[in-house]
């Protein structure tokens, strides 16, 4: 709620995260899914996923570690606030 009160309506935000099952990893870093994005977001905030990439072949470190590793670029844009 903090970030609707703050932004101005259409005011865009882009946001990368990593999605991995939460149960293979307790971060840091934090796994952050879309769907996770639209729970929290979606009644203040337009959604869309601009790209969804599997790099978990690119990151050794995670090897072993998570049974998948998806680097997801998000667009979150204010939506217009209702006249008061």
């Amino acid at each position: 709620k903090v970030i609707s009160r703050l932004l101005p309506d259409a005011a865009p935000v882009l946001l990368l995260g990593l999605d991995y099952p939460d149960e293979d990893m307790s971060g840091p870093p934090f796994s952050v899914s879309a769907e996770r994005v639209r729970d929290l977001f979606q009644q203040d905030f337009a959604i869309e996923v601009l790209e969804r990439n599997d790099v978990l072949e690119s990151n050794p470190k995670f090897h072993g570690r998570v049974g998948h590793l998806h680097e997801e670029v998000i667009r979150m844009t204010r939506r217009a606030r209702a006249p008061t």
